[in-house]
């Protein structure tokens, strides 16, 4: 919430997003790969290797298909959370940084 305050976003996007970015963790790396071929993705050489990559692309499947998620940027953001992408929009670069930086560390 903090970070989409701070860059101007839209924080219900940026929740939603975050929420959902790893739903496929439900489905193991194998499945997650049965699953991409079934919908006829195209597989680099990467997620042949590393099944779990496809995780990304298949949250972004699920949002869309069983959450009804039908904004480009939320589905953006969960698709590339991992590998990012060329061109990424500010929702894309939250919810990677949210992922990579350090929790808040809070003194009581």
């Amino acid at each position: 919430k903090k970070l989409a305050i701070q860059y101007h976003l839209n924080i219900e996007k940026c929740t939603i997003a975050a929420l959902v970015h790893d739903i496929s963790a439900i489905l193991s790396p194998d499945d997650m790969y049965k699953y991409a071929k079934e919908l006829g993705y195209q597989i680099d050489p990467n997620e042949e290797k590393y099944h779990f990559l496809l995780h990304q692309r298949i949250s972004k499947e699920i949002a869309y298909g069983y959450f009804h998620i039908e904004d480009e940027d939320i589905l953006s953001a969960i698709e590339c959370h991992t590998t990012l992408k060329k061109d990424m929009n500010d929702y894309d670069k939250i919810i990677f940084l949210k992922l990579i930086l350090p929790p808040p560390i809070f003194f009581i």
